[in-house]
């Protein structure tokens, strides 16, 4: 077969790919997916399990069978678990076709500018981290998202409880308060304690989702109170005291190391861009860096300095509170 022809066929099954993905993901919201549960919970199933259950309604038997098949997979979990945090509308099926859409999109337009077979797979292997730094973009916006959300959160249980909510009322007021994503995090605290967990597990999996330090010392306060009373609502002021001054600290500290971080990031990735664009319009003068001899020193050190350089001004500008 002409090559030409089979570099067609690639790319037009890559972008049937891409535009199922992106229509899956606009067709289905997430309170659909793991919001909204239209049986009663099975006996023994825990809080991953009804999400699971319900992250798969509406779906097709191929993607319920794909998913439940990959379920007992390590990798499947952890992946299932990070889009979850980064709130996309997925299944691990979906996410694993859309992640090899992008790098067989990448590789055919790498080989179609350059004509030369090794940039199109630099251009893939490159594609094949884009999903991913996407998934944890999303993931540090939210999370960052909820935690500035958390002085609110605070403020709005403990009024609560002193007008005389219980806890879990407490919760579903803040839900219906407040905005995506403190709203539906605490939203789905409150639909998993209604459909049979215990607070603490609930609040477990909630930091599980958010991954917040300071979420985390609500979570144990709650605990503690629960095993040994006291005044709940003392007990989330002074917690609450303790998260403003961190976060007034966290964000002094960010303003005044902004333009370092900044420019380590700059620092790294431009050497790769650079190195990218001189590849795609004379892949012949870059290769010469790889050939066999002492020029191949070049690169890899390059990427040594590079990475050590940008792990200690990482470890710098690294201060905890």
């Amino acid at each position: 077969m002409n090559i030409v022809v089979l570099v067609g066929v690639l790319a037009a099954l890559a972008v049937l790919l891409g535009f199922a993905g992106v229509a899956q993901v606009a067709t289905i919201g997430l309170e659909e997916r793991l919001g909204r549960y239209v049986r009663r919970p099975k006996a023994g199933l825990t809080g991953r399990g009804l999400a699971a259950e319900g992250a798969l309604a509406g779906r097709s038997d191929l993607a319920v069978r794909l998913d439940q098949a990959l379920a007992s997979r390590d990798l499947a979990q952890g992946l299932r678990r990070e889009l979850i945090r980064a709130d996309l509308p997925l299944t691990v099926p979906e996410y694993l076709l859309i992640n090899a859409a992008v790098v067989l999109l990448a590789g055919v337009i790498g080989f179609l500018i350059s004509r030369f077979w090794l940039s199109a797979l630099m251009m893939a292997v490159a594609s094949a981290f884009v999903p991913t730094l996407y998934v944890r973009w999303r993931q540090r916006k939210r999370i960052g998202a909820f935690n500035d959300q958390l002085e609110d959160i605070l403020n709005l249980v403990v009024a609560s409880l002193r007008a005389g909510y219980g806890l879990v009322q407490s919760f579903d007021y803040v839900s219906h308060r407040l905005p995506d994503p403190a709203g539906k995090q605490i939203g789905r605290v409150v639909r998993e304690v209604r459909l049979g967990l215990s607070i603490d597990d609930a609040l477990t999996n909630l930091v599980r989702r958010a991954q917040s330090d300071d979420l985390e010392l609500i979570a144990t306060a709650i605990s503690i109170h629960h095993e040994v009373g006291g005044n709940l609502t003392i007990i989330l002021e002074s917690v609450s005291h303790t998260i403003r001054e961190r976060v007034r600290i966290q964000r002094e500290i960010r303003s005044l190391t902004a333009m370092q971080r900044g420019s380590a990031y700059i620092l790294v990735a431009l050497p790769f861009i650079v190195t990218g664009l001189l590849f795609l319009m004379s892949p012949e003068y870059v290769m010469r860096l790889f050939e066999p001899g002492p020029t191949l020193c070049i690169p890899f050190g390059a990427l040594v300095c590079m990475a050590v350089g940008f792990v200690i001004v990482r470890r710098i500008m690294d201060i905890e509170v």
